[in-house]
């Protein structure tokens, strides 16, 4: 995984706040956040009347062809499928309304909700990101996270295993700093033959500054790492975006929630 730095996109930016048509657009590029919190206007939102339910979208990309997690992220973005994601009610009470939704083949999943506050968890790679977004009467508040991963070779290992764990001091080939302490990342190791391989959970314990291109990182990973068969070894980090998008839901007179208008 790369440092820190490299695992999470580090920039925030409010791109816009449009009240025309009813439209308010927040966009923001977490990478320090564990939990983001998108803040919105007062008031009703773009349209709808108090009691009125609301929308909740959400669609997930990455870099990473999740159908071959074998392979190495790409320039190109996937559609994320079959991913699980917890959505619960952010209010104080001992039983907040709770939802488990699965997106589809498009990455995408929809659920119809009570105006309120909730919390988005969703658990990818080495990230568990939780976002808290507002569903507003009368208005669909949409959540893109696109997730981004970063490979790099790992040219030397030290492993030493105990219990069913390793602990890997490794040198990398990297451009710049990777790896902060504490930071998950992804270890995949691939063997003789077509397809054979294996992927290990770690933290990085230490890091030391790369000089010459390489770098050296103390490595936890769950599960006994072996390299000595290894045709390639590489570490992934992994880093993430979020944008949010609030929109007025076009309801004719006797049309249900989210039938739009022709």
């Amino acid at each position: 995984m790369t440092p820190r730095r490299s695992t999470l996109v580090a920039s925030a930016a409010v791109l816009g706040l449009v009240l025309l048509a009813g439209v308010i657009v927040l966009v923001l590029n977490s990478a320090e956040l564990a939990s983001p919190s998108i803040p919105v206007s007062g008031g009703n939102g773009a349209g709808g009347s108090p009691g009125q339910p609301g929308i909740l979208g959400l669609q997930v990309l990455s870099n990473q062809n999740e159908s071959n997690r074998l392979s190495n992220p790409v320039r190109a973005l996937f559609d994320v499928g079959g991913l699980t994601i917890h959505v619960v009610q952010d209010v104080n009470s001992s039983r907040p309304l709770s939802s488990i939704l699965v997106t589809g083949p498009d990455g995408h999943a929809v659920e119809e909700l009570p105006p309120s506050k909730y919390v988005v968890n969703l658990r990818m790679e080495a990230l568990d990101l939780n976002f808290t977004v507002p569903v507003t009467p009368g208005n669909e508040t949409d959540l893109l996270v696109t997730v981004l991963g970063t490979a790099y070779p790992v040219t030397y290992t030290e492993v030493s295993t105990f219990g069913g764990a390793s602990e890997l001091f490794a040198q990398l080939r990297v451009p710049t700093t990777v790896g902060v302490p504490g930071e998950r990342v992804i270890l995949k190791m691939l063997g003789p033959g077509s397809g054979r391989g294996e992927l290990f959970n770690a933290t990085v314990l230490s890091s030391q500054s790369p000089a010459g291109g390489q770098a050296w990182l103390t490595l936890g990973a769950q599960g006994v790492v072996d390299p000595v068969n290894a045709t390639s070894f590489e570490m992934t980090t992994w880093a993430y975006s979020q944008t949010v998008i609030v929109t007025a839901i076009p309801v004719a007179p006797g049309q249900p929630l989210g039938v739009a208008n022709d």
